[in-house]
């Protein structure tokens, strides 16, 4: 794909206004090598080539289609910048979205890994609450014992 740079653009712009206003015209259709400008007293005088009719066609028509096609172009290029500052837009959302999901997730992180932690350090107590249960039971079956022996 060719690309035309901004200051191509403006050449090519300013040669559209420098030139003479149209529309410009055949003299007559039967003479395909002579083209009348408004401005000019007498028809420019195409050199005459094999593809006369359609090169001449070319050059009347260039003086209204070139600035038509430099406009379209213009607006297309502005359509292009809105959409890719809307993308760009778009695309910061989509970063600031996963950044977000992202923070969540470690926090989710964090939770479960306090929460395993109050597990862990729960069911060590209550195995250590058990475990002195236990030894506070033997102990007294112990006591019990003696006392009973006595």
């Amino acid at each position: 794909m060719t690309t035309i740079t901004a200051e191509e653009l403006k050449a090519i712009r300013a040669r559209c206004e420098a030139a003479t206003p149209g529309p410009w015209s055949l003299v007559d259709e039967e003479v395909r090598h002579c083209i009348h400008i408004p401005a000019h007293r007498h028809p420019i005088i195409i050199t005459m080539s094999i593809n006369e009719e359609a090169d001449t066609n070319f050059i009347v028509h260039a003086r209204e289609d070139v600035p038509r096609l430099l406009d379209a172009l213009e607006a297309a290029n502005g359509r292009v910048a809105m959409l890719d500052s809307t993308e760009d837009l778009e695309n910061r959302k989509i970063r600031f979205r996963l950044a977000a999901a992202e923070v969540r997730a470690e926090h989710a992180e964090l939770q479960a890994e306090r929460l395993g932690s109050a597990i862990h350090d729960a069911l060590g107590r209550t195995t250590v609450e058990r475990t002195q249960t236990t030894k506070q039971l033997i102990a007294d079956v112990r006591y019990l014992a003696r006392l009973s022996s006595d």
